[in-house]
């Protein structure tokens, strides 16, 4: 499998932890309501 850098645009990131949720690996994570 080929691992991929992500990135969260913050003036996109609404708080909604749908991301950290989705993310298999755990990676991401929610800090003072966004990812």
């Amino acid at each position: 499998m080929i691992r991929r850098i992500i990135e969260i645009d913050e003036d996109k990131c609404n708080g909604c932890g749908a991301c950290a949720a989705a993310c298999h690996e755990g990676a991401i994570g929610m800090v003072d309501g966004k990812a």
